[in-house]
């Protein structure tokens, strides 16, 4: 366990909130993204297995294909933690919680800067750095209400043992209230969510659970909306069983973006901001849109940035530039 998330993880525990509620109801499905299936330790499909114990050692040890994976997994966890614990109780609306998650991560991963340096030496005599950075695309633009609140988030790998890997996500926010969640048609067919580079984030809004942001693929949430079209409604329901099938974002991260089974797979750090840019502006003016958050996390190298003499920003990873 990270020395500096324990006090946030040991809450997390005694609660049994965040990660634990999901635990608790699919003990075998976190067994089984540990690689534990078929062991004789754990039975995946047991749902009598005790899931704090589960959860305990998953939390103290290291269970991602690279250990520097699960740097950045428990640096999620811990940014969910904090989200669950200190700001969703203000019960704020998405673009601001997606704004409070976005911070922590950017907070949790500064915090595991050092130890990914000192492992990245252990593992390949050479360091390594973590970085993370957040661009607000919104620029002061009104809260659009179909669109409603995006994060974009794109990760950049690029370490010896590991393919030279761009990948991203757009995530629409979601708020579970009341035990479930009304989802407009209009604003499911806006995202495009035909393709792999898209999905639901649902933030559990009942304090009895407090549940991880968890994340919904789109192509799971199809039937329910083809549905409820040929039947002429303007939206659909998600409720909580619905929502907690899904995934919670710090597994999803490394267990589906990086295993390539989901996710947009570009060419350059400039390929994928420019085609999230242009997917965010789809359908009017871009300051027409909803803040939009697009994190940026890099695994290996440093993110550089610089403003130039007009007042512009912008972003390298290496040779790879962006100018926003």
């Amino acid at each position: 366990m990270v020395n500096h998330f324990r006090t946030d993880f040991y809450w997390m525990q005694r609660e049994r909130k965040a990660l634990c509620p999901w635990v608790d109801k699919y003990p075998w499905r976190l067994a089984d993204h540990m690689g534990f299936c078929g062991d004789h330790r754990i039975c995946c499909h047991d749902r009598s297995r005790d899931a704090h114990g589960l959860l305990n050692y998953f939390l103290e040890n290291s269970t991602a294909r690279n250990p520097l994976f699960d740097l950045l997994l428990k640096a999620i966890i811990r940014a969910e933690v904090r989200l669950v614990s200190r700001f969703i109780p203000q019960r704020s609306h998405e673009e601001r919680l997606t704004g409070n998650l976005v911070s922590e991560i950017d907070a949790a991963i500064y915090l595991v800067r050092e130890s990914f340096r000192q492992l990245a030496l252990e593992r390949y005599q050479e360091p390594k750095e973590i970085d993370f950075y957040y661009y607000d695309l919104s620029r002061g633009g009104r809260v659009e209400k179909v669109t409603g609140a995006d994060l974009g988030l794109m990760f950049v790998i690029d370490l010896p043992d590991y393919p030279m890997t761009v990948r991203s996500i757009r995530l629409q926010a979601k708020k579970l209230e009341g035990g479930s969640a009304q989802i407009d048609l209009a604003q499911f067919g806006t995202l495009g969510c035909n393709g792999n580079d898209t999905a639901y984030l649902f933030y559990d809004m009942d304090y009895r659970t407090l549940m991880s942001p968890i994340v919904v693929e789109c192509r799971h949430m199809s039937r329910k909306a083809e549905k409820a079209g040929s039947e002429g409604h303007g939206s659909f329901t998600m409720n909580f069983e619905d929502v907690s099938e899904g995934i919670p974002l710090s597994l999803y991260v490394p267990f589906r973006l990086f295993s390539g089974e989901y996710g947009m797979l570009h060419r350059t750090v400039s390929e994928a901001y420019s085609q999230f840019r242009a997917l965010s502006s789809r359908g009017g003016n871009q300051d027409n849109q909803s803040a939009r958050y697009l994190g940026i996390v890099s695994l290996g190298k440093p993110i550089s940035l610089e403003m130039n003499g007009d007042g512009g920003l912008g972003m390298a990873i290496g040779d790879d530039k962006v100018q926003f």
